[in-house]
């Protein structure tokens, strides 16, 4: 069978066309500033390498990418020591004094070789980030210059300033600054939201698949005679996300499941091995409380009180605050009409694999909780609270235990 097809780009005709006629103008010397802004898995990973590359076909043009991470937002210039510190070390001791010369000499202290940079004073963060800039102004000049960041909602502060800065400023320079950001909810700052919101920006919201190209990206992969119940399912249980929909089918793939509509009713019980490797990365990263509240909410199912989850979970309300924020802003749940998992494959994973849960569950007193929540249908299969036994699904497969990288 052939690989999952949602590697290609698939209804991305628009935000194609949009991004490589924003390289064309930024390499021309009409700056340019593109936001593309999304839920985790997406796409805008891979639009962002489009552009990427759609300026790099420009002669002589230079392109410079980084990403943020949830695990340096603390490291301050982090983001812009990723973007200008290979191009700076590439260079000869000659021609980087050349370069750190005039404005741009305040830069040398973000950049200077084998520094680590301390949390500047608000005059000096303002004048390293005017030399960045000069910095960057002079490499424009010498070559069209796009800056591409990824995950700008995780970038440090001090970079996001910089980007600002640059965005502001950009008008008139050879320059393209392209970002992808989650939608500004989850944005842990208001700094990622100011080039969302920049006059100036072309900002591009990729939509979810729909069901035709579902269907199709189905067929591709598992087999041209998948019916339509089964690519119901799947569409069902991701949402139309790419990412989502690309692991779901290697999962179907790894366990060799017939794509008939009798195998449909199984789609949403699938954990599969990417999806998890991501979920369970994020929890990691989260305050204490995060992981029971979102077991309490696989427990009792999407549209639970954020009280009844939290007393499942045995955390204070006062101290649910901070964990279910986590949870929403990272997208693993939603707050429409109680809290929710974002998609079904999703609640599958990560956290209603979990026999703590289901042990927990069935207690006497949490049943009582269970069922004053009025659990809704659609709840997991771990939702145990009215039986003695849990249930608990089988164990994955080795073939779909292995993380897949993450897309957009």
């Amino acid at each position: 069978m052939a690989e999952p097809a949602t590697e290609s780009l698939v209804e991305r005709g628009a935000e194609l066309s949009a991004l490589t006629a924003a390289a064309e103008r930024g390499a021309a010397g009409d700056g340019q500033l593109v936001v593309i802004e999304g839920l985790a898995g997406i796409g805008k990973t891979r639009l962002l390498q489009h552009v990427r590359s759609a300026f790099a076909d420009v002669a002589g043009a230079r392109a410079l990418s980084a990403r943020g991470t949830e695990l340096e937002t603390h490291v301050a210039f982090g983001v812009v020591r990723q973007l200008l510190e290979p191009l700076v070390f590439e260079l000869t001791e000659d021609e980087r004094e050349e370069l750190f010369t005039g404005a741009a000499s305040l830069a040398r202290a973000v950049l200077t070789v084998g520094t680590a940079v301390d949390e500047p004073s608000e005059a000096d963060r303002y004048s390293q980030i005017n030399g960045l800039f000069w910095l960057a102004s002079t490499l424009a000049r010498e070559r069209p210059l796009a800056l591409v960041v990824d995950d700008v909602q995780w970038a440090d502060e001090p970079s996001l300033e910089f980007l600002g800065f640059v965005a502001r400023r950009i008008e008139g320079l050879p320059v393209l600054l392209a970002v992808a950001t989650r939608p500004v909810k989850e944005s842990p700052g208001h700094l990622a939201a100011t080039l969302v919101t920049d006059p100036g920006a072309t900002v591009l919201r990729p939509a979810p698949l729909s069901g035709g190209s579902v269907t199709a990206l189905v067929r591709h992969t598992v087999g041209a005679g998948a019916e339509d119940d089964f690519a119901s399912a799947c569409l069902e249980a991701t949402h139309g996300n790419p990412f989502l929909l690309s692991e779901l089918l290697r999962e179907v793939r790894a366990q060799r499941l017939p794509p008939t509509a009798e195998t449909a009713r199984r789609v949403g019980s699938l954990a599969p091995g990417g999806v998890s490797a991501v979920v369970e990365l994020r929890l990691a990263q989260m305050p204490d409380g995060a992981r029971p509240l979102a077991e309490a909410v696989a427990i009792l199912g999407d549209g639970t009180s954020a009280a009844a989850a939290a007393q499942l979970a045995q955390i204070e309300p006062s101290a649910s605050v901070a964990p279910e924020e986590a949870l929403v802003r990272s997208g693993i749940l939603e707050d429409r009409e109680g809290l929710a998992f974002a998609h079904p494959v999703v609640r599958t994973t990560g956290c209603t694999g979990s026999r703590r849960a289901a042990a927990r569950a069935c207690t006497p007193r949490r049943r009582r909780c269970c069922a004053s929540a009025r659990p809704s249908p659609r709840s997991s299969p771990l939702t145990c609270c009215t039986s003695s036994r849990p249930r608990t699904r089988r164990p994955l497969p080795a073939s779909a235990a292995q993380p897949r990288t993450r897309s957009g």
